[in-house]
């Protein structure tokens, strides 16, 4: 349509001023200015903040706190936390929506951020525990440029952070080494940075409480998350005192939420049980752990001896060769004669795992009547011979017969046995005495008994035509105990 009816002059000058201002006004009612009460967009972590009318602070949500005029670029400290200050970098720059900023705690956890700008402020609120650093906070939105209102303050509501080192530790079984006369344990120590805040500890140490004079320790293995640490000089041996935990002194820091993996290797002569891995570090670089430690923490786990089953020994009692023989005496008066003296060889074996001590014993034969020692047997090797097995013959002159005579069958034969016990059909039909060995595990002093018997005939016949040879006692008279 034209504005341009009436010809007059300045009739044209009215018209166009009629225009623009219709125009203005169109444009206005298309394009609405910003709301008054607009906070604006999310922070970098997704926080979306709450307009608040005024200038609130942070004893409105029941915090203290550490309020910034003007904020700037830098590293800011203070705040009414009786527990301490927060420590906090603050980085402000420009937008095209309007001034922001990003923020990194250095030592605590905010849990409200207050940002007042113009008449009113935005609330970012992060919950308990809180936060440690964001990005992209703003004032509420200026309604008359649809801009964010430059920074007046800021305020955190905050807890100081707190130094926190924690270790867990596992011992598992231990294994036989050195033919059985130590036990070895492998252990896993964690050590984790667990400080609340953006809190990295140093100088941190260790101490293994197995260190004694039965069992020596070793740091065998240093990873951080997982990964081993590179240029260390390993294996390293631990005094079962405080000891520095290589790779991680003087500037090298354990950052927050980090974990360091000890692997560690202790060789004992005796069982360890309920051991203790304690940990200790500072907040500073240049700290002493010893005076000045920021946190100390232990664990406390059992390490489990190998010895389930106990010491493992058999014993073997066999018939010499010759079973038999005769030897010169000398009788009370001084003259000699001629007796009867039997052999029999004992063995005794180690077949399991755990070295032992050994005492053999065998009340028939007057050099064993009393326990003798056998010294110790290492842990069987899987090969014959050796120092896990001992094997010894022993001959000594028997007591003359007080047995009855014994006929076998309807063989009019009859046997007179050597033997002092006629209460057991078995054992009366031969030479059969019982050689025993207590065996103790050096280790788990665990003991372990065991016997061997010997069946040897020696015999004689009320029948001129002797027999070559005695019966077989195993044939005569069956094992009882023996399937077979």
């Amino acid at each position: 349509m034209s504005f341009l009816i009436d010809c007059s002059p300045g009739a044209w000058l009215k018209a166009l001023r009629t225009s623009v201002a219709v125009l203005a006004g169109a444009f206005f009612l298309a394009v609405p200015l910003a709301q008054a009460d607009d906070p604006g967009a999310p922070s970098g972590d997704g926080v979306q903040p709450t307009f608040v009318e005024g200038n609130p602070t942070c004893s409105d949500y029941g915090g203290y706190e550490f309020k910034i005029n003007y904020p700037a670029d830098g590293v800011f400290e203070g705040g009414d936390h009786p527990d301490g200050p927060l420590r906090v970098e603050i980085d402000v720059y420009n937008t095209p929506d309007g001034q922001v900023f990003d923020w990194t705690a250095l030592n605590g956890l905010v849990q409200n951020l207050v940002v007042k700008g113009g008449p009113n402020a935005n609330l970012f609120a992060y919950g308990d525990p809180g936060d440690d650093m964001d990005t992209l906070l703003h004032s509420p939105v200026n309604p008359n440029n649809g801009k964010y209102y430059g920074l007046s303050h800021i305020s955190f509501c905050y807890t100081p952070g707190a130094p926190d080192i924690e270790v867990e530790k596992d011992c598992g079984t231990g294994q036989f080494i050195e033919d059985g006369t130590k036990v070895r344990y492998e252990i896993i120590a964690d050590i984790s940075n667990e400080s609340s805040g953006d809190i990295d500890l140093y100088n941190v140490e260790v101490m293994e409480d197995a260190v004694d004079g039965d069992t020596s320790c070793s740091l065998t293995s240093v990873k951080l998350n997982g990964v081993d640490v590179p240029g260390l000089t390993l294996p390293m041996t631990l005094t079962g005192g405080w000891d520095d935990v290589p790779g991680f002194q003087g500037a090298n820091a354990l950052a927050a939420g980090d974990t360091i993996n000890l692997g560690i290797q202790c060789d004992s002569e005796s069982p360890v049980g309920p051991n203790t891995v304690s940990t200790r570090a500072t907040e500073e670089p240049g700290e002493d752990p010893a005076t000045d430690a920021a946190d100390t923490d232990s664990s406390t786990s059992v390490c489990q001896d190998p010895r389930n089953a106990g010491p493992n020994v058999a014993v073997v009692k066999d018939c010499a060769d010759p079973i038999i023989s005769l030897v010169e005496v000398t009788l009370d008066d001084a003259s000699t004669a001629l007796a009867v003296q039997k052999c029999a060889r004992i063995s005794v074996f180690n077949l399991g795992g755990e070295a032992v001590t050994a005492e053999l014993s065998d009340t028939d034969i007057p050099e064993l009547s009393s326990p003798v020692s056998l010294g110790t047997l290492l842990a069987n090797d899987g090969a014959p011979g050796g120092d896990d097995e001992f094997s010894a013959v022993y001959c000594y002159l028997p007591d003359m017969p007080t047995g009855d005579a014994i006929q076998l069958g309807d063989d009019p034969v009859e046997w007179t046995v050597f033997t002092g016990d006629q209460s057991d059909l078995f054992l009366a039909a031969l030479f059969s005495n019982v050689a025993s060995v207590l065996a103790e595990g050096v280790f788990s002093g665990i003991s372990d008994v065991q016997s061997g018997e010997a069946h040897c005939s020696i015999c004689y016949s009320n029948d001129e035509n002797l027999p070559a040879a005695c019966p077989d006692p195993d044939e005569v008279f069956p094992d009882p105990d023996d399937p077979l």
